[in-house]
């Protein structure tokens, strides 16, 4: 049986090379490609703001009470001055630059009011140990990057140097809503706090519930990382039918060395000035939101702000 199956399979080989190719291709090629579905993070194609909008927490970081809390106290910020805040936590970027990152997300999301530009963005990314404060072009003159950059000094990096993303990012948020107001002259809100500790509660969100656009090349660079979706699977596919198709012929030169002579591959392998198999031959911006909450008014960002 073994004998006959393998003789098959090498005769199919040489008389359909593109269809053995294809169906091994597939073989080794759609679970690459599927299983990059889960590396979107960092390769261009970037999440819809969750259903608060205010607060995103993709990479599982922040307490439900915290969440809550950021998200009202947003809400209220916005309604007083116009100013949005969004605090955001990723798992990984795969290697893509923070700044980059931030800025396009930023932008994808058009924080702030269109006429104004005058969004933040509190950008903490879990693999890493980094945090990112995203900047408004509107806001710019008021939060220059040395108050963007000292905001995070005082708030966040110590915090997140030990793990505690919850109270870097409250404390962060509480901070950076307090200027918000004092740049607006408007009354702040009582609600605001700093946190003392760590909060133990539990958390929600995670990787697998950060909703992305139905249409990955509708989202900045999706067609990019399509296309690397495309590459990975059809180079791993390649390589895969190359593989098998030479651990075939090697068998066939074994068990029947007459069907093997006959064979182009073989003839492939002896023009490379050698005989055998191949083992041992040869020589050597879209409209709206997909997801619940308010959307953002369309602002934009130059890059503007501070990492830590």
């Amino acid at each position: 049986m073994f004998r006959r199956m393998t003789l098959w399979l090498f005769g199919f080989n040489e008389k359909h090379p593109f269809g053995s190719f294809l169906l091994l291709a597939l073989l080794a090629g759609v679970p690459v490609f599927c299983s990059l579905e889960d590396s979107r993070w960092g390769f261009g194609v970037y999440p819809e703001p969750s259903a608060a909008f205010y607060v995103s927490d993709y990479g599982r970081m922040l307490a439900r009470d915290t969440e809550q809390y950021i998200a009202e106290a947003a809400g209220k910020l916005e309604d007083a001055t116009t100013v949005q805040i969004a605090v955001v936590t990723v798992p990984t970027l795969n290697g893509d630059i923070l700044e980059s990152y931030a800025t396009r997300l930023f932008n994808y999301w058009g924080l702030g009011q269109k006429d104004r530009n005058n969004g933040l963005m509190l950008l903490f990314v879990q693999d890493i140990r980094k945090v990112r404060l995203e900047v408004g072009a509107g806001l710019e003159e008021s939060i220059t990057d040395a108050e963007a950059g000292r905001i995070l000094d005082e708030y966040a990096v110590e915090p997140k140097s030990k793990g505690e993303w919850n109270l870097a990012a409250a404390n962060s948020f509480t901070a950076l809503a307090r200027k918000a107001y004092a740049i607006s002259g408007k009354a702040e809100d009582p609600a605001l706090r700093f946190f003392y500790r760590e909060s133990t509660g539990s958390t929600d969100g995670g990787p697998a519930d950060a909703p992305f656009a139905d249409r990955p090349e509708e989202s900045p660079n999706g067609d990019l990382f399509l296309f690397l979706r495309l590459l990975s699977g059809a180079v791993t596919g390649f390589f895969f039918w190359v593989i098998v198709i030479a651990i075939n012929a090697t068998i066939v030169e074994k068990i029947e060395p007459s069907v093997y002579r006959r064979s182009s591959w073989a003839k492939l392998c002896s023009s490379g000035g050698g005989s055998g198999s191949g083992w041992h031959s040869g020589s050597g911006r879209r409209s709206g939101h997909s997801s619940g909450g308010r959307s953002g008014g369309g602002g934009r960002s130059r890059g503007g702000g501070a990492s830590r």
